[in-house]
């Protein structure tokens, strides 16, 4: 009986299966796909042997970089006073041993908002880049040296978009300058030296800008005077993001094709291993 009931279960699914037909239409185009590409993310996009892969082989003919902001020094001096490998003490990350893990014994340099940001830590009072209202002075704020590898990868896709079909450069923004984000409430969990240990957002960790939120209150601060009038973080956020991007596509002349978001308002993303 059971037997039977099998036999005639994979009749009656054989038979609905030879049922189905599928029709395709090629004279209607309902979606077109713009290429296909990467998130850049290392130092192989350099490489001989990847720039043949993605571009001759697989005819990739879109690239996406990371606009986390790379300040020029003073702003970025000793990775914006936060400890790491090779620098002097109380600075350094050199070793799991006490006294290895940075003034505040994390791994980190936390702060709370744009009022305590270039509070002095371990010797060192990381300025804010105040961007003005003259884009092409804020431009200056950074440094493009930084940006060699998506700048290079972008270069070979806009030389070769003839044979692509075209090539398109997309900017995805992971964080945006550290003092323009404030506190979200939450926090990271301990790790293993040297990650931070458990530590409220946002924080410095070896020059990245690791969580919190952006200021979107509009309220003007003193940390963000430009000159003329006490500004806002997020004026400060839309005038850094606009010169990075126009500083960007000067050095290394190629356009944005399109900008998106690659976290929420509230960032706490853990930072990356060294």
């Amino acid at each position: 009986m059971l037997r039977f009931s099998f036999a005639l279960w994979a009749l009656l699914l054989s038979v609905a299966a030879a049922g189905q037909t599928v029709t395709v239409d090629d004279s209607t185009r309902f979606q077109t796909i713009d290429g296909f590409g990467t998130c850049l993310s290392g130092s192989e996009a350099q490489q001989s042997w990847w720039q043949s892969l993605y571009f001759d082989e697989l005819e990739a003919s879109i690239v996406r970089m990371d606009l986390t902001p790379t300040f020029a020094a003073p702003y970025s001096t000793l990775r914006y006073c936060s400890p790491w490998f090779g620098q002097a003490a109380p600075l350094n990350l050199d070793s799991a041993t006490s006294g290895h893990d940075g003034p505040a014994g994390t791994n980190t340099r936390p702060y709370t908002s744009a009022a305590d940001y270039s509070t002095s830590f371990g010797g060192c009072s990381a300025p804010i880049a105040v961007m003005g209202p003259d884009i092409d002075q804020n431009v200056k704020l950074f440094d493009f040296s930084q940006q060699a590898v998506p700048g290079l990868v972008a270069q070979l896709g806009a030389a070769a978009a003839g044979r692509l079909g075209g090539f398109k450069l997309y900017g995805s923004l992971w964080s945006p300058a550290p003092w323009v984000k404030k506190s979200s409430g939450n926090s990271i969990s301990a790790g293993g030296w040297p990650l931070p240990t458990a530590e409220p957002w946002p924080f410095i960790w070896g020059g990245n800008f690791a969580g919190g939120e952006l200021d979107v209150s509009g309220t003007p601060l003193p940390q963000f005077n430009d000159g003329s009038a006490d500004t806002s973080a997020l004026t400060q956020f839309a005038r850094g993001l606009a010169a990075f991007l126009r500083g960007f596509q000067n050095a290394y002349g190629v356009q944005f094709y399109s900008r998106t978001n690659s976290t929420s308002r509230s960032s706490t993303t853990a930072p990356p291993t060294p």
